[in-house]
Protein backbone atom coordinates (compact mmCIF):
# COMPACT_ATOMS: atom_id res chain seq x y z
CA UNK A 1 0.00 0.00 0.00
CA UNK A 2 1.37 3.04 -0.90
CA UNK A 3 0.21 6.22 0.87
CA UNK A 4 1.50 8.47 -1.48
CA UNK A 5 -0.62 6.86 -4.54
CA UNK A 6 -2.52 8.70 -6.78
CA UNK A 7 -6.34 7.79 -7.10
CA UNK A 8 -7.53 6.43 -10.45
CA UNK A 9 -11.03 7.32 -11.81
CA UNK A 10 -12.36 4.09 -10.80
CA UNK A 11 -11.44 4.61 -7.35
CA UNK A 12 -14.25 7.53 -7.20
CA UNK A 13 -16.59 4.69 -8.16
CA UNK A 14 -15.42 2.41 -5.54
CA UNK A 15 -15.59 4.83 -2.67
CA UNK A 16 -19.39 5.49 -3.70
CA UNK A 17 -20.25 1.99 -3.49
CA UNK A 18 -18.67 1.34 0.00
CA UNK A 19 -20.47 3.92 1.47
CA UNK A 20 -23.53 1.79 1.31
CA UNK A 21 -22.53 -1.30 2.68
CA UNK A 22 -20.50 0.30 5.66
CA UNK A 23 -24.13 2.61 6.37
CA UNK A 24 -26.18 -0.98 6.77
CA UNK A 25 -23.90 -4.01 6.73
CA UNK A 26 -22.82 -6.12 9.91
CA UNK A 27 -19.74 -6.85 7.82
CA UNK A 28 -18.17 -5.64 4.30
CA UNK A 29 -15.98 -8.42 2.65
CA UNK A 30 -13.05 -7.32 0.10
CA UNK A 31 -9.66 -8.28 -0.84
CA UNK A 32 -8.66 -4.61 -2.25
CA UNK A 33 -5.94 -3.21 -0.29
CA UNK A 34 -6.48 -0.05 -0.93
CA UNK A 35 -9.85 0.29 -0.07
CA UNK A 36 -8.91 -1.74 3.26
CA UNK A 37 -6.32 0.78 3.73
CA UNK A 38 -8.94 3.68 3.28
CA UNK A 39 -11.63 2.17 5.68
CA UNK A 40 -9.31 0.67 8.15
CA UNK A 41 -7.02 3.35 9.05
CA UNK A 42 -7.67 6.51 7.25
CA UNK A 43 -11.67 6.44 7.31
CA UNK A 44 -14.13 6.05 10.78
CA UNK A 45 -16.96 4.03 9.15
CA UNK A 46 -16.38 0.92 11.09
CA UNK A 47 -16.07 3.25 14.41
CA UNK A 48 -19.34 4.93 13.40
CA UNK A 49 -21.63 2.16 12.02
CA UNK A 50 -20.55 -0.92 13.68
CA UNK A 51 -19.22 -2.75 10.71
CA UNK A 52 -16.72 -5.18 10.43
CA UNK A 53 -14.21 -5.21 7.80
CA UNK A 54 -12.94 -8.63 6.66
CA UNK A 55 -10.52 -8.56 4.08
CA UNK A 56 -10.28 -12.79 2.77
CA UNK A 57 -12.28 -15.76 2.70
CA UNK A 58 -10.89 -17.38 5.29
CA UNK A 59 -11.99 -14.54 7.94
CA UNK A 60 -15.13 -14.41 6.62
CA UNK A 61 -15.46 -18.06 7.14
CA UNK A 62 -14.24 -17.60 10.44
CA UNK A 63 -16.83 -14.51 10.88
CA UNK A 64 -19.62 -16.25 9.59
CA UNK A 65 -18.85 -19.32 12.19
CA UNK A 66 -19.10 -16.63 15.06
CA UNK A 67 -22.77 -15.95 14.39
Amino acid sequence: INPLRKAKSSDFYDMEMLAVPLAYADAVVSQDKWMRDIVCERGTFLKRNSCKFVSSLNEFKLYLESL
